[in-house]
């Protein structure tokens, strides 16, 4: 189901998040990515957000990367 998610919704739901937190958002490609980087960072002020299934990751990751730098969103 994840992976139908678009690059530009994953990218709003990034953006509604800060609403409520302040730390660094960290993106990953998969859940095996996530569960490995959650051991190097503090998740109080780092949230890691899995930014797709099985294909395509890295080119999404990407994708939402320039969406939220084009809005100028800081901590990413």
């Amino acid at each position: 189901m994840r992976d139908f998610l678009t690059v530009d919704r994953v990218a709003n739901q990034i953006r509604l998040r800060r609403s409520t937190y302040i730390g660094t958002f960290l993106l990953v490609e998969g859940s095996s990515d996530k569960t490995f980087y959650k051991r190097f960072v503090d998740q109080l002020v780092c949230e890691l957000v899995e930014t797709s299934g099985k294909s395509f990751s890295k080119q999404r990751a990407i994708e939402i990367l320039k969406i939220l730098e084009q809005s100028n969103f800081q901590g990413v």
